[in-house]
């Protein structure tokens, strides 16, 4: 006789997928309240890398950026660009996908 058991039909299981989706929700609620662009110093905070090193990425086009009264840099780029970092440049690192 074969016993079969379903995650699905677990209650605890259902605790945590709902769990999950609220904490899905919020991280977009806290995301979408982030300013898409940041000034040098939190670049330099979000990615720890030097101004100069910021520099030569922009000069590469690596990163999205734009003068506006000082230099600002698109904060989806450069989470990005740490990520890719944290790959580096292996096979798997073009199935990388920052959202």
């Amino acid at each position: 006789m074969a016993f079969t058991f379903h995650l699905k039909d677990d209650p605890e299981f259902q605790e945590v997928l709902k769990l999950c989706k609220d904490l899905k929700k919020e991280v977009a609620d806290l995301r979408s309240q982030l300013p898409e662009w940041v000034g040098e110093r939190e670049a330099q905070r979000l990615t720890n890398l030097s101004a100069r090193t910021l520099y030569r990425l922009r000069i590469e086009q690596e990163l999205v950026w734009k003068h506006d009264h000082g230099i600002h840099y698109q904060r989806a780029s450069l989470l990005a660009h740490n990520a890719k970092r944290a790959i580096g440049r292996g096979r798997y690192a073009h199935l990388l996908i920052v959202q």
